[in-house]
């Protein structure tokens, strides 16, 4: 990535930072203004998942934990393009945004809980059996 930056001559506007875990991780997400994830194959993605968690609203692209959070108005989706992401990026700066954050941090709440999850899963293993 730090080659394709420096290739394209991003570097003005483009960091790329060491991996950060645990507790610094955490001091970051929760000083977000906002979290982009614009996946095309992820089916998942614990990071936005985590961003999601702890309040931050995500821009994410439509694949399926965006999707899910999108319908909920916890998260902005938007088109994988680079017009769908840059008008993704202006809804992230907008004021209302802050809500879209409050609202992914219930539903990760609500739907992703241990309890949550495990309930799913085996609603979907009995009616398999």
């Amino acid at each position: 990535m730090r080659r394709l930056v420096d290739r394209l001559e991003l570097g003005p506007w483009v960091t790329i930072g060491e991996p950060v875990y645990g507790a610094i991780k955490y001091g970051l997400l929760v000083r977000a203004r906002g979290f982009v994830y614009p996946s095309r194959w992820e089916a998942f993605g614990n990071a936005a998942a985590e961003a999601a968690s702890v309040g931050v609203p995500v821009l994410a692209t439509p694949y399926p934990l965006g999707r899910h959070l999108a319908s909920r108005r916890a998260a902005i989706l938007a088109e994988a393009t680079p017009e769908g992401l840059a008008e993704g990026l202006r809804a992230l700066g907008r004021p209302d945004a802050a809500e879209v954050g409050r609202r992914a941090w219930d539903v990760v709440r609500e739907e992703f809980s241990w309890r949550s999850v495990a309930r799913s899963w085996l609603k979907q293993v009995e009616a398999l059996l």
